[in-house]
């Protein structure tokens, strides 16, 4: 990635041969990361987002005959991927895969393009340092590769590059429209995954406007891109999906929006701030560059937005992490620029430090929600493609299981998350003793039993999958729910840690 400093502090650009033997890490790191997502195969999100696009190109409805439950960028993201994959003959799972790798050179290319035309000479340590970089977006994502918010992070470096490059004090050249533009269209896709990633932007503006004022601010065409884009898309969203803003935006306002896991959100808060203290100890003594700081400020307005979420996913804090990383990796590059490099003992020990650091923070990413290869044998022997239906709030139960077993997902919906949020607000209000609440959730959980009933009934599924980590859900179903009289058709075939897989009996 050539993000540069200026011609004054740089030092001198390196020689080919260097030039070559970071090309050789490039590849290297991109030839690994085609192994190490091995590990995690294609993650639950990603593969229900594919199943979603798989059902809309056979003609059904998004909102209406297959529900999602974010906003339809989410699909549309992916859409144009798996169309192609069913083009040429490609799994749309390595179509997205390609998707991932492609929007992560992208962006990193495009900041480095942005760099350049900027007037700027490489500092020669960010130029050895770039395939770390290019590792934090296709190694250490881990159990969020392919995330909506991993791909968007990529296609969002030019913008805060050239964020930084406009707060450069007296930086020579300015950007074409053009690039100015594209800049914008790219960064817009943080904000289309996710409107909260706006703060983002937002603290980006506000670097700005305390740089060079809030005239020269509202000339820049990237955030007049960007904004246009995002009322734009509101609007689509309006006009092609109206069931999402009628229908199904309120019922998540009513159960998703109110479950909340701040415990889960404190305990990521010192992971976050861990880099956050490394660029603090690596800059002691001068002024951060404004590459620094803008990557800081996006860190910290990422934080701010998995705190806002609430739910401590361990993908909400992705973009915090990587933007903080790449604030240390700037950070740490400007100072060996400014000393005399690895040669020396202290710089080496703030290297390792920093890999350290690194590490730590990977470890929440570690955790593979992939189906155990002894369950997936065992249905493959019995059915060439079975219809698949779930008692799961979880949505890792039946997805990627389900495609990696050539099934058909019977339900509109990725699981039993309407059910789940309506019993756990239900006994939430019980104990409140808000009766009012209480019968206002109980209805709407009868109405989801019933419905799921009527489904499993009509379909007559050929293996059902019983999620084991959620006993309050399951428990419910076998006291609540006419659990036999469907379940006496079945018979267990196989289960593991987290899933039991019950058959249909011949």
């Amino acid at each position: 990635m050539s993000i540069s400093v200026p011609v004054s502090a740089a030092g001198p650009r390196p020689a080919a041969a260097e030039i070559r033997l970071v090309g050789a890490a490039w590849l290297a790191v991109l030839a690994i990361s085609l192994w190490w997502q091995q590990r995690w195969g294609t993650i639950p999100d990603t593969s229900w987002l594919i199943h979603v696009g798989v059902r809309m190109l056979e003609g059904e409805r998004l909102y209406v005959d297959v529900i999602e439950t974010n906003p339809p960028f989410s699909v549309w993201l992916y859409l144009p991927f798996v169309w192609l994959a069913r083009q040429v003959g490609f799994s749309p799972e390595s179509a997205v895969h390609g998707l991932t790798l492609a929007a992560v050179l992208a962006g990193l290319f495009g900041a480095g393009l942005v760099a350049r035309r900027g007037g700027y000479l490489a500092n020669p340590w960010l130029v050895r340092l770039s395939p770390l970089m290019l590792a934090l977006l296709v190694l250490f994502p881990g159990n969020a590769f392919s995330e909506r918010d991993h791909i968007a992070v990529a296609l969002f470096l030019p913008f805060l590059v050239l964020t930084a490059w406009r707060a450069e004090e007296g930086a020579r050249g300015r950007p074409g429209l053009a690039l100015s533009a594209a800049v914008g269209v790219a960064g817009s896709v943080l904000v289309l995954v996710k409107p909260h990633y706006g703060l983002v932007v937002a603290a980006l503006a506000v670097l700005l406007w305390a740089r060079i004022g809030v005239r020269q601010l509202l000339r820049l065409v990237e955030f007049w891109v960007l904004g246009v884009i995002f009322v734009g898309y509101l609007a689509a969203i309006v006009a092609f999906h109206p069931e999402f803003v009628l229908d199904l935006y309120p019922l998540l306002v009513d159960t998703y929006l109110q479950v909340s896991s701040h415990d889960r959100v404190l305990r990521f808060l010192p992971i976050c701030l861990l880099p956050l203290v490394l660029v603090w100890r690596m800059g002691a003594g001068r002024p951060p560059s404004p590459l620094v700081v803008a990557a800081l400020s996006a860190s910290l307005a990422s934080l701010a937005v998995a705190a806002i979420q609430a739910k401590g996913w361990p993908y909400h804090f992705f973009a915090s992490l990587f933007f903080a990383f790449m604030a240390a990796g700037v950070a740490l590059a400007e100072r060996l620029a400014r000393g005399p490099g690895l040669g020396d003992r202290k710089e080496r020990a703030w290297a390792v430090l920093a890999g350290a650091v690194m590490l730590a923070c990977f470890l929440p990413f570690t955790t593979s929600q992939k189906p155990d290869s002894a369950t997936l044998a065992s249905v493959r022997a019995t059915y060439d493609a079975p219809s698949v239906a779930v008692v799961a709030s979880d949505i890792a139960i039946g997805h990627p299981f389900t495609p990696m077993v050539n099934g058909r997902w019977i339900s509109p919906h990725h699981g039993d998350w309407l059910g789940g949020y309506a019993l756990l607000l239900r006994e939430r209000a019980r104990a409140a003793e808000d009766a009012a609440r209480f019968e206002h959730y109980d209805m709407m959980l009868h109405d989801f039993m019933a419905a799921k009933a009527e489904e499993i009934d009509r379909e007559v599924p050929d293996i059902i999958l019983v999620q084991k980590s959620n006993p309050v859900w399951t428990d419910y179903l076998r006291s609540a729910f006419d659990f036999e009289s469907i379940f006496g058709n079945y018979q267990l075939l196989a289960e593991d840690d987290t899933v039991e897989v019950y058959r249909r009996r011949p």
